[in-house]
């Protein structure tokens, strides 16, 4: 029994990552299109995170995956405002 259901176990965890894959090469593909569709961009996105956090002051999203409750990827997309000179105000 417990050899059948660490078998069913890894057939999720494999159709799970297959699918992720697959929309995130689909939303690459969209990105890097010669036009972005934006709408299509977005229900991507949608499949994949569950939200995005924008910290302005150190100039990262934070996505939360959908697939891994608690798992966040981290991007820079600015300078963190330190860095940049910047007190507040």
């Amino acid at each position: 029994m417990r050899a059948y259901l660490s078998e069913i176990e890894r057939r999720i965890a494999d159709t799970i990552t297959n699918r992720i894959t697959q929309t995130g090469e689909a939303l690459v593909a969209v990105i890097l299109g010669e036009t972005i569709d934006i709408e299509r961009a977005n229900a991507m996105l949608r499949q994949l995170f569950e939200r995005v956090i924008v910290h302005y002051p150190s100039g990262t999203l934070i996505f939360h995956w959908k697939h891994a409750p608690g798992h966040m990827t981290n991007i820079t997309y600015a300078w963190p405002l330190e860095d940049a000179g910047y007190r507040g105000g």
